[in-house]
């Protein structure tokens, strides 16, 4: 049995364990902080890469991953097979031309795949994601 449980909840993972001696071991600096609400460790779901790997790699007694695998968004998903075919063709719309303050946001984004995008509100940080997404595999 193990004696782990990782979970996802509003944005944060949240371990449940009683062994907090290992926690503590595996995890000097972070990101956990104990939740009194629910009497759980919990961090902000940007860790699970982190997390998972020290999980994995030096976890005693077993542990138990519950965060939902990702699913891809219908959506994204249309938009994605829209912008792959020619201008015009199955109601696709044109490729968005990105200016160059977007380009240097997603290349910046890019050198680790993770963080925040920020932009003033009405300069395009919706293209710039949605960019992001459909080209990033």
């Amino acid at each position: 049995m193990p004696t782990a449980e990782l979970d996802f909840d509003s944005g944060t993972l949240t371990l449940s364990t009683s062994d907090r001696p290992q926690v503590a071991r595996l995890f000097p600096h972070g990101p956990w902080i104990i939740d009194g609400r629910v009497g759980q460790y919990r961090c902000d779901a940007v860790h699970y890469a982190e997390v998972t790997r020290q999980l994995r790699d030096s976890w005693v007694g077993g542990w138990v991953d519950r965060v939902p695998a990702w699913q891809p968004l219908e959506r994204l998903t249309q938009l994605s097979r829209a912008a792959e075919e020619p201008a015009g063709v199955g109601g696709a719309s044109q490729q968005v031309q990105l200016r160059d303050d977007q380009r240097q946001a997603m290349e910046a984004w890019r050198v680790s795949r993770r963080g925040c995008i920020i932009m003033p509100t009405g300069t395009g940080m919706t293209e710039v994601a949605v960019q992001l997404l459909l080209t990033t595999g």
